[in-house]
């Protein structure tokens, strides 16, 4: 086995693991058992489980630091710049839609709202997950060595299955409304002609309403 076959198997097996504990420890089962079995609260839970995260993902991140494999391609002139400014516009989205959150909530550094209602930020009318969309347009537009390749395939795959994932919860919490929100908003990429109107903005505010 080559050494950049090692490296590859090496980064998938890693994003592989980190995903499934991702996954596992966000799960509102585990949550719901924490706090019937443990005791922990839901804001000491959450904050466990972003320190969690930002832990586990630091060997990743040392691996794609530490990459040798061979440059499939890399950006050069007027490709360079507009790619670069599409991820400049990407982080800037990324902190827009920062902002719509109660991120100390977020961080598990304060409880939720208990009256917490179903809302959109102006993103938020155009794709259901901006962040996730934001990700892709920054990861993809790198120059591409063999490692971050197949790590960027690891990271939309997941993002995938984990806006999927993530519907359902949001379909569970606030019911009709989302499943409304759903069928008129993409999930990850946005579409020319897709977006929440003035009379759907209406229409949720009716269904959220309706489900106080």
């Amino acid at each position: 086995m080559t050494q950049v076959s090692s490296q590859l198997i090496i980064i998938v097996a890693s994003w592989i693991v980190y995903f499934y504990i991702h996954s596992f420890t966000a799960s509102t089962r585990l949550k719901h058992v924490n706090a019937k079995q443990i005791g922990l609260s839901t804001v000491h839970y959450r904050l466990l489980y972003v320190i969690l995260s930002t832990v586990l993902l630091l060997p990743i991140v040392y691996l794609i630091w530490q990459d040798s494999t061979p440059m499939l391609w890399q950006h050069e002139g007027a490709v360079k710049v507009i790619l670069d400014a599409i991820a400049l516009l990407a982080v800037i989205g990324f902190i827009v839609v920062a902002r719509s959150y109660n991120m100390i909530s977020f961080l598990g550094l304060s409880a939720e709202d208990s009256k917490h209602r179903f809302s959109v930020s102006w993103l938020h009318r155009f794709v259901r997950h901006p962040w996730y969309f934001f990700g892709l347009l920054i990861i993809w537009t790198r120059d591409m060595s063999a490692l971050w390749l197949v790590s960027c395939i690891c990271i939309t795959v997941y993002l995938i299955v984990g806006s999927r994932l993530e519907d359902n919860k949001l379909v569970a919490e606030f019911g009709d409304v989302y499943r409304y929100y759903q069928n008129k908003i993409p999930g990850l990429i946005m579409m020319p002609g897709r977006y929440l109107s003035a009379a759907d903005r209406q229409e949720i505010e009716r269904l959220n309403t309706n489900s106080d």
